[in-house]
């Protein structure tokens, strides 16, 4: 074989180096910029009643308190990480009023089902009624802790993972002392950024005063 022949491989080799290193070198990480991120979401109570199975909104808070694993109040710092169909984001457990009270004082890792979509700077949650949890807020956590096959040993990451009950502003009650009376226009541009401060994304009347008036039913239902 002609030596040219062998030189080839080593041509494409090179090829196949540089193109890699490029990709690698003009790759930005923008998970810090998430926040400015177009954040597309239900804005209707309407899918929580489907999920739940319930016809009325006053059936919602007993089924929350019946079906949760843990209910927590905690407070969310920003520790926040990404994949694509997720965030895991880590809060402190500060008073426990259902589940095991070794939960308090410890860290839990909060699964929100979020896409992330960083080459087009989109977060997209799909159905659920919700605003993802809020640098330096207290949280009424409704939580169901993640399924693992018992015989699989977890890792660090895995261990203390939860998602809120519903996948919805019902499995996640911000601690706020003012009631929102802003209600969204549902072609209106939101990200995480311009959310910051609300309670739920709603767009009508009756999906805001809805989500009072379980909030307030749970407080009562826990003694809270």
């Amino acid at each position: 074989m002609k030596k040219k022949w062998y030189l080839i491989p080593a041509a494409l080799l090179l090829v196949c180096v540089v193109l890699a290193f490029a990709v690698r070198t003009t790759y930005t990480d923008t998970t810090a910029q998430s926040g400015q991120f177009a954040y597309s979401c239900s804005t209707s109570l309407q899918p929580v009643l489907d999920s739940l199975k319930v016809q009325k909104v006053s059936d919602i808070p007993e089924n929350l308190v019946q079906n949760a694993d843990a209910i927590v109040r905690a407070k969310f710092d920003g520790d926040r990480t990404f994949s694509t169909n997720a965030f895991f984001s880590t809060v402190k457990v500060t008073q426990v009023y259902k589940g095991s009270q070794s939960l308090k004082g410890t860290d839990l890792r909060i699964v929100e089902a979020v896409d992330y979509f960083s080459f087009v700077k989109t977060l997209n949650a799909g159905d659920s009624f919700y605003i993802p949890l809020q640098k330096g807020d207290d949280y009424l956590l409704i939580l169901k802790k993640v399924p693992f096959q018992s015989s699989r040993k977890l890792t660090d990451f895995q261990k203390n993972q939860y998602y809120p009950y519903t996948q919805s502003a019902f499995g996640a009650f911000r601690m706020a002392q003012d009631k929102q009376t802003k209600l969204f226009g549902k072609n209106d541009k939101r990200t995480l950024d311009t959310l910051q401060g609300y309670d739920v994304p709603a767009s009508d009347q009756k999906s805001l005063d809805a989500y009072y008036q379980v909030k307030e039913k749970v407080m009562q239902l826990l003694k809270i």
